[in-house]
């Protein structure tokens, strides 16, 4: 019996012969078109070991993009759960292939302890054994589980149908495929298959089973419940590794558009799971000696330095990235986040030679965006990097705009899209901007400079009062945050807390407050509402 079918187009029939070779090295019988026999139509043949295949290995290149037998074989493999596809040359998958995982084997020579190559047999391995049939040969080696990817790894289960009459699995499998849908945008996680977790619907089997046989280290898994009109979507993130669960939540709506049900859930899900993971990931890092990190980990050690906004932890955080850098030269989230600790420093005057600062962070800026063209995240830093290192507001504009259409889910690129507002003057927009951020991530510090960023927002709409009181309901201090509230006292005439926050912004850059109130906005207007709330609370200092 095949169990595993390899679809491909001829141009690439060398790569396919080393797919074949590379299976049966782990023991399973494969099948090819070679094998087609001359006394039979071949599409009978090709349609009954695609029946009777565990697993189907789709090989994407440009070519098998345009085969139509290719599509049919992986469209077949898609409906019946046992699609496993790689890209050989990074060629744009049709759809809805574009929408599911896919190894990447661009430049694959055989090496089985390539990245892809470990993704791709850990997603067989999961095919073929989870309905106990087609077992590999008995005197082949032991089919070991796929080791753990470098960056966070992630499995989708399929959703429990708790419903009453038990009638819908339609919705619960399409929430599933949505959130790997929404979980697939983001460039910093490893997300397994769809097909993979589906070989293992109905099998009693814990997280952290799961997750070695899938090769993952964090496990997702949710319920629906419907009741009449109305509908409960559960849904919990587990870390396989320890077994806690580190994040849960509840949504409760109706099924009057059950599409747009699904994508809202998938959004706030994503939202919530990178910021969940990445801090996980943080607290492993930060548990184990400095000397023995590898890029990733840095880069990890990094970020919450990076987040302090503070002299010292900033350039420590640079320190790190640059060992990270220098480790591996194409690692674009390094890159945007060395470039990002460069245009903080270069913004809030911490360094004597200022220009060297903005011209390295300019270069890595560049380098990032080459790096990470499809990374939201990397988008983002290097946005705002951009902005401030160079005041080209119209571009940072653009990496914004590309973040958010490949990831509207990226609760850091609704942020810095805020920011882009505020710096042209558009409170209103701005506000708008801010709260889906706070909204995509409600658990994180940056939830809290999103929600600081609203009050900044509503004081450039001219509701002081209300801004105060969004500004002070914030943890969050920035020397940005700090100068608008010493502004908004000082219209309200509340002289003594806007010295206290201008000691505070005092305390924390070196750059004149009139000329931060300038440089973080380039529309006029807006700088009259700062100005001139700081000029009240200096002439009753001079007074």
């Amino acid at each position: 019996m095949t169990q595993v079918f390899v679809s491909y187009a001829h141009s690439t029939e060398a790569t396919a012969v080393l797919v074949d070779q590379a299976l049966q090295a782990l023991g399973y019988e494969v099948w090819r078109d070679d094998q087609l026999p001359s006394h039979r139509a071949f599409t009978d043949v090709i349609d009954e070991h695609l029946l009777v295949a565990k697993a189907v290995v789709v090989l994407w290149s440009v070519d098998a993009v345009k085969s139509d037998w290719v599509r049919a074989e992986a469209d077949r493999a898609r409906k019946a759960g046992t699609l496993v596809q790689l890209t050989l040359d990074g060629a744009t998958l049709p759809l809805p292939f574009d929408q599911i995982q896919c190894a990447d084997l661009r430049g694959w020579q055989g090496d089985i302890n390539a990245g892809g190559w470990r993704s791709v047999a850990g997603s067989v391995a999961a095919l073929v054994k989870g309905d106990g049939a087609g077992r590999p040969s008995a005197d082949a080696p032991p089919l070991l589980p796929p080791p753990l990817p470098d960056k966070p790894s992630i499995a989708i289960l399929p959703f429990a149908d708790l419903s009453p009459k038990a009638d819908q699995d339609y919705f619960a499998q399409g929430m599933m495929d949505e959130i790997v849908t929404a979980l697939s945008r983001i460039r910093s996680l490893f997300v397994i298959a769809s097909s993979a977790t589906l070989s293992l619907k109905g099998q009693a089997l814990g997280a952290q089973e799961i997750a070695q046989r899938l090769g993952v280290r964090y496990i997702l898994d949710g319920s629906v419940r419907r009741s009449g009109e109305r509908v409960r979507i559960t849904v919990g993130l587990t870390d396989a590794a320890t077994g806690a669960q580190i994040w849960s939540e509840r949504f409760d709506d109706t099924l009057e558009d059950v599409f747009a049900l699904q994508d809202r859930v998938a959004l706030a899900v994503a939202g919530v799971i990178e910021p969940s993971v990445l801090s996980q990931e943080t607290r492993r890092a930060a548990r184990r000696p400095l000397e023995s990190l590898g890029a990733y980990d840095l880069y990890l050690r990094a970020a919450p330095l990076r987040a302090t906004l503070q002299q010292a932890d900033v350039l420590q955080a640079l320190a790190l990235l640059e060992r990270a850098i220098a480790a591996e030269p194409s690692f674009a989230p390094a890159l945007a986040q060395a470039a990002g600790c460069h245009s903080q420093v270069y913004a809030n005057g911490w360094a004597d030679d200022a220009q060297a600062h903005r011209q390295a962070g300019l270069a890595l800026a560049r380098r990032a965006v080459a790096a990470g063209a499809d990374d939201a995240q990397v988008l983002a830093q290097t946005g705002n990097a951009v902005m401030e290192l160079d005041n080209d507001v119209d571009h940072a504009a653009a990496l914004i705009d590309r973040a958010i259409a490949l990831n509207p889910g990226s609760a850091y690129a609704w942020l810095i899209s805020g920011i882009i507002c505020l710096v042209e003057g558009d409170g209103r927009k701005a506000v708008e901007h801010f709260e889906r951020a706070a909204r995509l991530d409600p658990i994180s510090h940056l939830g809290e400079v999103a929600r600081a960023h609203i009050g900044v927002g509503t004081a450039l709409q001219g509701d002081f009062q209300t801004a105060v009181r969004q500004l002070r309901g914030s943890s969050h201090r920035s020397a940005r945050i700090h100068m608008v509230l010493a502004a908004l006292y000082g219209h309200l005439g509340q002289f003594d807390d806007a010295e206290d926050e201008l000691a505070l912004y005092a305390g924390s850059v070196t750059i004149p407050v009139e000329t931060m109130a300038r440089f973080s906005s380039r529309d006029p207007q807006s700088q009259a509402i700062i100005l001139s709330g700081l000029a009240k609370t200096r002439q009753r200092s001079a007074g």
